[in-house]
């Protein structure tokens, strides 16, 4: 199961190498197994509970080093949540500022990487949504892999190669991107991280894609959504599947398309991803409104609209709304 879920923040067998008989060493490995355990239950939408046994954690120790690992947790789950289940800068913020003083506090190599993680991928996402540059992300994904290097950390390294990579493919830096992207596999390869390799042929096959290598784009999603599934990230499978149906788009395949966004939709219910959710809506609008299904076109755009908005995604609840405008009567 380890290599099906693993996430952790830094190598549970290292730690089982130095503990003998010390009690004190005894709290970063429960928290290591703590840490799995929540980034499992973020895969798969249980946003309360995932959040929750982090704090509970929290409040048995005040171990500094496991302090500043939960703490530097707690800020990696803030960004998640703020990208995927409910926008909310300002908590993000305050997480990291919190785990910030927490990680000086106790020099922790290992809370100090997943920290420079969260500022990362929390500035990646503002730049992606042109609030933002893409200097901060780049310098936090820089230190996060030097840190993880020196850490010996395979998993971590994956983590921040993929991001790395993510930031020179937005910047349509295509060969580094590539180069960076295949660095990640390789790693997750060797550690048997499933999880993170469905993000990374993901990426590859928007790459693929892009050049015109359609066959080997499509090979690539699905590998990333079997890997989802497999893996039981239910948060993550309803965009594998859209990202498919935009594919099958492109290729003129509108009734596969149509398949895969109606297969998505129900999955990013039940899967708590309300951000894939109206994101599958409007797409959906917009290939039903083609076939001449106005009605129910009309009412997938405002559900659309209305569950971009709540989350706080402007931008896409404006996008729904010109749809609706265009589209009215």
């Amino acid at each position: 199961m380890i290599g099906r879920y693993t996430a952790s923040l830094f190598s549970i067998a290292g730690l089982l190498a130095i503990l003998p008989t010390l009690s004190r060493a005894a709290s970063p490995l429960a928290s290591a197994t703590v840490i799995k355990e929540s980034r499992h239950l973020v895969d798969a939408g249980k946003w309360d509970e995932a959040g929750k046994l982090l704090e509970e954690q929290l409040k048995k120790t005040k171990d500094a080093v496991e302090v500043a690992r939960l703490r530097a947790e707690l800020a990696h789950y803030a960004a998640d949540r703020n990208t995927y289940f409910q926008k909310n800068e300002d908590s993000v913020r305050e997480a990291i500022a919190v785990a910030r003083s927490a990680v000086q506090e106790s020099g922790d190599k290992q809370a100090l990487a997943t920290l420079e993680m969260a500022e990362g991928r929390f500035t990646y996402f503002r730049a992606l949504d042109k609030v933002g540059d893409w200097q901060a992300p780049t310098e936090h994904f820089d230190r996060a892999l030097k840190t993880f290097e020196e850490l010996g950390d395979g998993i971590g390294l994956a983590e921040a190669t993929f991001y790395r990579g993510l930031v020179y493919q937005m910047q349509d830096q295509d060969k580094p991107a590539r180069e960076t992207l295949d660095k990640g596999l390789e790693l997750t390869n060797r550690t048997g991280d499933e999880r993170m390799r469905s993000f990374i042929v993901r990426h590859i096959a928007y790459l693929q894609q892009k050049t015109g290598e359609i066959d080997l784009a499509r090979t690539n999603f699905r590998e990333s959504l079997r890997l989802r599934q497999q893996n039981e990230m239910h948060l993550f499978v309803p965009f594998a599947l859209l990202v498919l149906a935009e594919l099958e788009l492109d290729q003129k395949n509108t009734a596969e398309a149509i398949k895969l966004t109606e297969e998505a939709i129900p999955l990013s219910k039940s899967g708590n991803s309300p951000r894939a959710l109206y994101s599958g809506q409007l797409l959906l609008a917009k290939l039903y409104s083609e076939m001449g299904r106005t009605a129910e076109a009309k009412n997938l755009g405002e559900q659309s609209r209305d569950g971009a908005k709540a989350f706080g995604d402007l931008d896409a609840s404006k996008e729904a709304e010109d749809f609706l405008q265009k589209h009215q009567g």
